[in-house]
């Protein structure tokens, strides 16, 4: 009995998963945020919008891991000493961000009226 009922209920979930992913939602078409200059034409249609997303995210995902085997390429020219050091410079610099962004949102506590926290 428990067989069925988790076939059954894959079934359906599987099932959801296709659809969904076939016919975007008007939310998901709603939570499309074109970059400049796609935001600006005003005759777009639901289709397009949802193409040029599509192809936004692909090339960013293929800039990322350009970018990342890039990185490694370049940190296998560094001694084991350069390598240590480059880590330690970016170590610091995520410290001074979340440092930086800490230091904002106490300024914001601060400084925003009640209303607005």
């Amino acid at each position: 009995m428990y067989r069925s009922v988790g076939m059954i209920a894959a079934s359906v979930l599987v099932g959801c998963l296709i659809s969904h992913a076939a016919s975007p939602s008007k939310k998901t078409l709603a939570a499309i945020r074109l970059s400049s200059p796609w935001n600006k034409l005003s005759d777009l249609s639901d289709e397009q919008k949802s193409q040029l997303d599509k192809i936004h995210r692909k090339s960013r995902e293929e800039i990322k891991a350009i970018e990342q085997q890039a990185k490694a390429d370049m940190m296998a020219v560094l001694t084991p000493q350069q390598q240590a050091e480059l880590r330690e410079m970016e170590d610091q610099t995520v410290a001074d961000k979340k440092l930086k962004a800490g230091e904002k949102d106490r300024a914001d506590a601060t400084t925003l009226p009640a209303e607005d926290r």
